[in-house]
């Protein structure tokens, strides 16, 4: 059993995936995890909503399938999506006052493939209004984000939530936009990797787009280096670690490259 996020936050996939075979931890395990660490650094406001009923029923039934069926490329791998991304069911609202309430009736496409791979949506993430702005603080949206490694520092926008997610090891991975640095930005200033696909590579269908021409959807990484706490405001220096590796979601080795030191134990706009 997996007794703490850290034990496995950074892992890629393939890691992850050898817990599940091994029988040392189950997607439901790693899913209460995962909305540990949300409730443990709300106050980093990274989150807009916690998919806690319907991540728990999707780890539920990978649960069931363990051992049944072959596991799919993302199996149990806890994901978040940019409040600029539809996920069915949620509240998105593209960070703006004037969409406050708007539920999503369906996924957007890029969600629809996460799924359809394995993985389990745990939240979205907060964004600012409609995208528009490299900063997290941006003046128009309802709420701030706060950088996980010094709550009084900026931690870029406008994929805010998603670094700061990922940062703080809520999650595996996140969707992002990107049309002039959105997920480069914030993924900078948070110590994660961020990835911008080829124009066209992800469909935009169920984004709201900041320019019809550029936003694509993308998943934030892990950065090769300590994460920090969840809660706190305490500066922490990351630590470097040897040939950093950037990931494609469709590689079958892994989603991330690493981010902490191992301890053994038993276990997607501007």
């Amino acid at each position: 059993m997996v007794a703490a996020m850290d034990t496995w936050n950074g892992w890629s996939v393939a890691e992850l995936h050898a817990l599940y075979r091994g029988g040392k931890a189950t997607p439901s395990q790693i899913v209460e995890e995962c909305l540990r660490r949300i409730e443990a650094s709300g106050s980093l406001g990274a989150y807009t909503a916690v998919l806690d009923e319907t991540a728990r029923a999707e780890a539920a039934r990978l649960d069931r399938r363990m051992g049944h069926e072959p596991m799919g490329p993302l199996f149990g791998v806890p994901v978040a999506v940019k409040e600029l991304i539809d996920v069915a069911g949620a509240e998105i609202g593209y960070g703006s006052r004037a969409f406050a309430g708007r539920i999503a009736t369906a996924d957007a496409e890029a969600v629809r493939r996460l799924r359809a791979a394995g993985a389990i949506v745990v939240g979205v993430t907060r964004s600012p209004e409609f995208g528009w702005s490299l900063s997290g603080r941006d003046a128009a949206s309802p709420a701030p984000v706060a950088n996980p490694w010094d709550p009084a520092r900026d931690p870029g926008g406008s994929s805010s939530g998603s670094a700061v997610a990922v940062a703080t090891g809520t999650v595996c991975l996140a969707l992002g936009t990107d049309t002039a640095g959105s997920i480069r930005m914030p993924a900078a200033l948070c110590g994660v990797w961020g990835f911008k696909p080829t124009r066209g590579a992800v469909s935009d269908r169920g984004v709201r787009l900041l320019s019809r021409p550029h936003p694509l959807r993308t998943p934030r990484l892990p950065a090769p280096s300590s994460s920090p706490p969840a809660t706190g405001s305490t500066r922490t220096t990351p630590r470097p670690s040897p040939r950093p590796r950037i990931v494609s979601p469709r590689s079958a080795g892994g989603c991330s490259p690493r981010t902490s030191r191992r301890r053994r134990t038993s276990s997607t706009a501007t």
